[in-house]
């Protein structure tokens, strides 16, 4: 039995959480960012605003450094030592509205990171 969300969007079956049921539906596009030169200066470069609903960011595999991930919120800002850590060639997707929200750091400037969204 299949379920029509707003959207028209079929959803196999709901999902029960903690007593509420949650319904999945599949993305309705996406959104890229475009690669983007990453300082090595505290607090880092933020994102081109945009609406998402979770972004993905990779570190491109010729980086020579390290990039820090953090957020533009005061004493979330990444800064080298501090943020989520990517190595080149490496990525983490996570859960987050808009791509101004994040910012990025890199221990070489320069280096250069991708990005892109989801959006439901």
């Amino acid at each position: 039995m299949a379920y029509t969300l707003r959207k028209n969007l079929d959803v196999p079956k709901p999902v029960l959480v903690s007593g509420e049921t949650v319904y999945t539906a599949p993305p309705t596009g996406g959104k890229v960012g475009s690669l983007t030169r990453v300082t090595a200066a505290s607090g880092g470069t933020v994102f081109t605003s945009g609406a998402v609903e979770s972004v993905t960011v990779k570190a491109l595999p010729s980086n020579t450094g390290d990039i820090y991930i953090g957020f533009s919120l005061a004493d979330h800002m990444p800064y080298s030592g501090t943020g989520y850590v990517l190595n080149g060639g490496e990525s983490w997707s996570f859960a987050i509205n808009d791509f101004g929200m994040v910012r990025v750091c890199a221990t070489v400037s320069g280096d250069v990171v991708s990005y892109g969204g989801v959006m439901r």
